[in-house]
């Protein structure tokens, strides 16, 4: 086989690998479920088991990352009690559309991590943490019920997953270009592509805020608890670098939109 032959299959293979990925985390349905804020089905490529089981995987070392899961039972309680009661009323919630909207289908799980930082995350699949950072600074139960109802819907809307595919696309289409042309445009294709994953990643923010508000409200919280949060972010990222306000929308912003909101307002 000829050099120019070989040369003519590698290229051929790169791109056939990179469309594959592509194709497979753009179209096929893994997992489908009903976002009541676009009033619409949706899917993500990534079925709900593959979610699930990424989820697992990836929380010992996420935990270890943030200084492991803190030691005051008291406050662990807490915060699942509080998770409890509102995974209860996502229940209902989904009972009242009718049912069978795929949302409380994974096993969540709330935690507190021992990290100073100011953050919450959510895993695919159901884990969710608090860092003590944060938690100290949230003096009432709705607060508390903001930040991990903000997290829910992260989940329940697959916007953790819908990431995941999205970087493993970003991931194959990098690979391919090194492969191709070398280093250097690999590493500025690189670079648009998280500038692109930084304002998805803030529309989905916007959406689990609403989501959010309209669980607090099923759950018997102030509703408002989640924009007390932002105020709190607010006055916190004056007096420091505020870690959390690097990737999210303008807390000001965010307090002006929860101030329109009303319970109810997305589910007829």
């Amino acid at each position: 086989m000829g050099t120019d032959t070989q040369l003519v299959l590698t290229v051929l293979g790169i791109v056939l690998t990179v469309a594959l990925v592509w194709l497979l985390f753009s179209v096929v349905p893994g997992d489908t479920y009903f976002n009541p804020f676009r009033g619409r089905w949706e899917s993500v490529a990534l079925p709900q088991g593959w979610q699930i089981k990424l989820g697992r995987e990836l929380a010992p070392d996420f935990e270890r990352e943030l200084g492991g899961s803190h030691p005051n039972g008291a406050l662990q309680g807490r915060v699942y009690q509080i998770g409890a009661r509102l995974v209860g009323a996502l229940h209902r919630w989904e009972r009242s559309r009718g049912g069978n909207l795929e949302w409380a289908v994974f096993p969540f799980r709330f935690r507190v991590v021992a990290s100073e930082r100011v953050n919450a995350f959510a895993l695919p699949g159901g884990p969710i943490y608090l860092t003590y950072g944060l938690l100290s600074k949230l003096s009432t139960d709705d607060q508390l019920a903001g930040v991990l109802g903000h997290e829910l819907g992260h989940v329940v809307l697959r916007h953790t997953a819908q990431k995941l595919a999205v970087s493993l696309k970003a991931n194959a289409l990098v690979w391919g270009i090194r492969r191709l042309f070398g280093q250097d445009i690999a590493d500025w294709v690189g670079g648009a592509a998280a500038l692109l994953s930084l304002k998805y990643s803030r529309d989905q923010e916007r959406e689990a805020d609403r989501f959010g508000f309209e669980l607090l409200c099923r759950a018997g919280h102030n509703p408002q608890g989640l924009g007390q949060v932002f105020r709190l972010f607010q006055q916190l990222g004056a007096r420091s670098s505020l870690e959390i306000l690097s990737t999210h929308p303008d807390p000001g912003n965010r307090i002006r939109e929860l101030q329109t909101l009303r319970c109810g307002q997305f589910v007829p």
